[in-house]
C-alpha cells in the first residue's frame, strides 16, 4: 500500500507539473524526454543497474521504488509523435516525412523494449504509432503495408516463447483456458 501511495503521489505531482507547464512547454520537452527514455532503456539492460524479476530485466531500483523505463518510454513516444506530426501537417502524407522517421524511432524503442522481454509494451507502442499516424493523415497503404510486413515477426515472437503462446491462445479462447493463462481474462469478463 505504501509503495502504491508513493507511486500515486509521484504521478499526481507530475500531472500537476505538466498542467503548470502548459502544452507549449510540455511540447518543447518532447525531444529531450525521448532522449532520456532511450538512455533509461539502455541503462536497464546493464546488469547491476537493471533488476531481474521473472526472467526479465525491466526495472531500475530507486531504493524505495522500482521504476520501469518502458512505462516512461510510452509517454515520451506519445509526446514525440504528437509534436513531430503536428509540425509536419502538410507533408505528413509523404513516406519519408510522415511515416518513415516515426516508424524508425518507434522501431528502435521497441527493439530496446524487446531486449527486456516485454512484448506487451511493444504491442502498445505499435498501436500508439498506428493510431497517431492514421489520425495525422499518413497514407493508409503505408500503415497497412507495415502491419503486413510485421505480422510474421509478431507471430514468431509469440510462438517462440511457450508462455506468450499460451497467453495468446487464452486470449482467443479464455473459457477454454480459465484454469491457467485465461484466468484473469475470464475473471475480468465475469466482473464486467
Amino acid at each position: 500500500l505504501k509503495r502504491q501511495l508513493l507511486a500515486g503521489g509521484i504521478g499526481l505531482g507530475l500531472l500537476v507539473l505538466a498542467l503548470k507547464l502548459g502544452t507549449r512547454r510540455v511540447s518543447a520537452l518532447a525531444y529531450p524526454l525521448l532522449g532520456v527514455a532511450f538512455v533509461l532503456l539502455l541503462l536497464v539492460l546493464i546488469p547491476g543497474i537493471g533488476r531481474m524479476a521473472g526472467g526479465a530485466r525491466r526495472w531500475i531500483d530507486l531504493g524505495i521504488l522500482r521504476f520501469q523505463p518502458s512505462e516512461a518510454a510510452k509517454v515520451a513516444l506519445v509526446l514525440y509523435l504528437a509534436r513531430s506530426l503536428s509540425r509536419k501537417q502538410e507533408r505528413v502524407q509523404l513516406f519519408t516525412i510522415g511515416f518513415l522517421p516515426h516508424a524508425l524511432v518507434t522501431g528502435l524503442m521497441a527493439a530496446l523494449v524487446l531486449a527486456e522481454r516485454d512484448l506487451g509494451t511493444v504491442v502498445i507502442m505499435g498501436l500508439v504509432l498506428f493510431t497517431m499516424l492514421f489520425t495525422a493523415g499518413v497514407r493508409l497503404r503505408y500503415l497497412l503495408g507495415a502491419v503486413v510486413l510485421l505480422a510474421p515477426a509478431f507471430w514468431y515472437l509469440v510462438a517462440s516463447t511457450p508462455s506468450r503462446l499460451q497467453r495468446f491462445l487464452a486470449y482467443l479462447d479464455p473459457w477454454g483456458h480459465r484454469d491457467g493463462a485465461g484466468f484473469q481474462l475470464v475473471e475480468s469478463l465475469l466482473g464486467i
